[in-house]
């Protein structure tokens, strides 16, 4: 007899990554390491997670992720779980193409603290401007669900997935001053101020003057 975990562990085993870029209106499972937890500044919250892989196929990777929601300065409010500084040096590294950042909502956002975690029927959605993964409320009724995997869980498959993560990891230097978005109010503080408009009676530069 299996435990749930185990089984809906089998089911985001099989996620695969060169063919995340082909999942449009569908939803998915897939096992994956915690890299954040976001909040966004109108208010969602996005579970950030990585599979120490990059996603394909590479033939459309440039105009998915030129659609995908990521996460900007801009659009960045606070960290729920700020990242651990290897698994986000790691990310600055690769690239966002390694990243998949699902909007949470309801009862899911109870269930972000793990490590390793198995997530169930993510939907693959779209707005008229950006496409988004989704995590939708409703639970156990309609089969969605963030499950944290333990570290030690005795299943070949995620064992595997683990020393796949950890090996990526060994090679990526950590930076224990590793900084991914400022607050807000100090990128308030730290903007540039505008130069003043050039007074118009005085001689101009020379660097304002026509080649």
């Amino acid at each position: 007899m299996f435990s749930p975990l185990e089984c809906r562990l089998a089911v985001a085993c099989k996620f695969q990554d060169d063919r995340y870029y082909k999942l449009f209106h569908q939803y998915f499972d897939l096992l994956a390491q915690v890299h954040s937890v976001v909040e966004t500044m109108d208010g969602l919250w996005m579970l950030r997670v990585w599979r120490a892989q990059k996603f394909g196929p590479e033939s459309i990777k440039e105009r998915r992720e030129r659609q995908l929601f990521h996460v900007t300065q801009f659009s960045f409010k606070r960290y729920i779980v700020p990242p651990n500084p290897r698994i986000g040096k790691a990310i600055e590294e690769f690239g966002k193409e390694y990243l998949i950042e699902i909007n949470v909502y309801d009862e899911h956002r109870a269930d972000l603290s793990g490590n390793f975690v198995a997530i169930q029927n993510v939907h693959a959605a779209s707005t008229p401007h950006r496409e988004i993964q989704i995590l939708h409320g409703g639970g156990e009724a309609y089969q969605r669900g963030i499950s944290t995997v333990p570290v030690d869980f005795e299943v070949d498959a995620f064992q595997n997935f683990k020393r796949k993560v950890e090996s990526v990891l060994e090679n990526v230097l950590y930076d224990e001053n590793f900084i991914e978005f400022q607050q807000p109010e100090e990128v308030t503080e730290n903007r540039v101020p505008e130069e003043p408009q050039l007074n118009i009676h005085k001689d101009p530069l020379p660097s304002d003057l026509p080649q």
